[in-house]
């Protein structure tokens, strides 16, 4: 994979809303995005580049350490690489559909199964297909490995959004949907993330020790290797750090001005003296009652 490299910062302030306005383009006119992913994101108030980048993950998987079938345990999680080599539509005696995928590595097969499955689910596999499966790990008729219910993924070669490296898993689609999804958060994290300007000055990030805006917005996203899944979850690492100080600061920036301008705008002053409070009563045609008389007072 290209190294990935920010741009270095605006020069001047046409440069800087140049930058603005290609991060405010619409989804729907980005060259070659796929609708469904698009649609995703649009759903869920995300219509333009920048706010699809502030899309923020519930979760994350590692896949840099996927094991190899022969290693998997059972009760234990584990991620797989494997190859397809059938998949059978079978019927349970309650008489409901059930799914079993015969899949391989160099080390041995794993089956995989799924009870009740959609459709769509028994045309996902095609014998040849590469596929990442994760879940948990049980003993089947004789003895051999299985994941029931698992998380599958078709792998393409090349594929650097799914494969590799700790992935990102988003709020609300099907995990066959998560696929096409990532794969064009990876294009935004690549393409348009590295333009984002810094609004943050540089004292204070230099203070606080925080990433610049742009690495933020990626890390958020595919996290560094070496990154605790838990903590990215919890959304307490660097590049989360960053965002939520940043977040923070611009409302106490605005609370400032608010106070500052209170201060600087000359009041109105009303005159509440008991001579003029008695002018403002006499012309009621109705004697004011006790709590008035003690709201009054006060």
């Amino acid at each position: 994979e290209p190294e990935w490299k920010e741009a270095p910062p605006p020069r001047t302030a046409g440069e800087r809303a140049e930058r603005r306005r290609a991060l405010g383009v619409p989804l729907a006119s980005l060259p070659r995005a796929h609708p469904a992913p698009r649609a995703l994101l649009e759903e869920r108030g995300r219509a333009t580049v920048e706010q699809a980048l502030e899309f923020w993950p519930r979760a994350y998987q590692d896949r840099t350490e996927v094991r190899r079938v022969a290693e998997l345990r059972p009760g234990e999680e584990g991620i797989v690489l494997v190859t397809v080599g059938h998949a059978r539509l079978q019927r349970m005696r309650s008489g409901k559909p059930m799914l079993k995928v015969g899949a391989a590595d160099p080390t041995g097969p794993v089956e995989l199964v799924f009870f009740n499955p959609p459709p769509w689910r028994a045309r996902q596999f095609q014998q040849g297909d590469t596929l990442l499966a994760w879940g948990k790990v049980t003993e089947g008729f004789g003895r051999r490995r299985q994941m029931t219910q698992p998380e599958v993924e078709k792998v393409h070669a090349g594929d650097s959004s799914s494969f590799g490296r700790i992935v990102p898993v988003y709020p609300g689609p099907a995990d066959y949907q998560h696929p096409a999804l990532r794969k064009l958060m990876k294009r935004l994290v690549d393409e348009a993330a590295p333009l984002v300007p810094d609004d943050l000055p540089p004292e204070a990030r230099a203070r606080r020790g925080l990433l610049s805006r742009a690495r933020a917005l990626r890390e958020a996203h595919f996290p560094p290797a070496g990154t605790d899944v838990a903590l990215a979850a919890a959304r307490a690492t660097p590049a989360f750090r960053r965002l939520i100080y940043e977040e923070l600061f611009f409302l106490q920036l605005a609370l400032a001005r608010r106070r500052r301008g209170v201060r600087a705008t000359p009041g109105i002053a009303f005159d509440a003296s008991p001579e003029a409070l008695r002018r403002a009563i006499a012309p009621l045609p109705f004697a004011l009652t006790g709590a008035q008389e003690r709201a009054l007072a006060e």
